[in-house]
């Protein structure tokens, strides 16, 4: 739907969802778009089955208030996917969608203030069927509140998004995931940045890969740009505790005359260590070209 005019359709409601819609998706809302009309709309003609809400390509100088938020979101308490990416929630209206007893797959945006203000409810449900999440946050202090509050122990898949050029410590982000118990559950660890912010890396070393080594369920671990200061030995050690890995993504912007520290020796320990291995990214020293073991015929 790709209109952002919803005064006037409001009249019809009926005319644009049908009872079998599963997914709506809005893309290209701009600063003219009336929540208040969207609201109306699906208040007359959300389906009962409805599975998926997707706002995407929102314009950033588009906002919403409190009200509007919880309106809408009360309307949406049984859907499974939420993404509201690309705006911000108060703590108010967290605490709502922790209560959404069907929810899967969330993407949202959280400021550290708001994440600060919100208290997590001891009540009843809190996020108790999350699997999927993303989080939008220019704050990495943001996140490691958000992380510590919910204290999830289903969610399989992890995606921290920094939308600022502030430097983010990944080593107090894995050192959070631990302490929050979720390395009981999480198999996709994905730390990124948004294109438009510049080459400002994240810092990989031997001491934050430590946080993750007792992650037995992680498959995939992406981090996106990444300045990697690791040896061959330390990254013997990290895959050595997660044999389990199938994907392994260190996107190093490429410096002239900055040689990194792992060889192609760190490079095969990896796939020594990591026989499911399908996807490795990871910068290496290539003028040493190490003596390559004959593999038995078929592996």
């Amino acid at each position: 739907m790709g209109s952002d005019d919803f005064n006037g359709l409001a009249i019809f409601p009926r005319l644009i969802i049908g009872p079998h819609i599963r997914t709506i998706k809005l893309a290209y809302l701009k600063d003219s778009f009336s929540w208040a009309g969207l609201t109306a709309m699906l208040r007359k003609a959300v389906p009962t089955d409805l599975s998926s809400f997707i706002l995407a390509e929102v314009n950033s100088t588009l906002s919403w208030s409190e009200a509007e938020s919880l309106e809408l979101l009360l309307i949406l308490r049984d859907a499974k996917t939420l993404d509201i990416n690309y705006m911000f929630l108060t703590s108010r209206a967290i605490s709502l969608i922790a209560t959404f007893p069907a929810l899967e797959n969330l993407k949202f945006s959280v400021t550290e203030q708001e994440m600060k203000d919100y208290t997590p409810s001891m009540v009843g449900n809190s996020f108790q069927t999350i699997t999927h999440l993303a989080v939008r946050s220019d704050s990495d202090n943001a996140c490691q509140l958000m992380l510590m509050k919910i204290q999830s122990r289903t969610c399989r898949s992890l995606e921290l998004l920094r939308t600022s050029q502030d430097s983010w410590n990944v080593g107090k982000l894995f050192l959070t995931l631990q302490a929050c118990n979720m390395a009981l559950s999480l198999e996709t660890l994905r730390v990124c940045s948004r294109e438009w912010l510049g080459p400002k890396s994240f810092n990989i070393n031997a001491r934050a890969l430590k946080h993750l080594h007792s992650f037995e369920q992680l498959r995939d671990l992406s981090v996106d740009p990444s300045s990697v200061d690791l040896c061959d030995n330390d990254l013997l050690e990290f895959v050595k505790s997660l044999p389990q890995l199938r994907s392994l993504v260190f996107f190093e912007d490429y410096v002239l005359n900055n040689q990194p520290n792992c060889t192609f020796i760190g490079m095969q320990h990896v796939i020594q260590f990591c026989p499911n291995l399908q996807n490795l990214t990871i910068c290496v020293d290539a003028r040493q070209i190490p003596i390559f073991a004959t593999q038995p015929e078929g592996e």
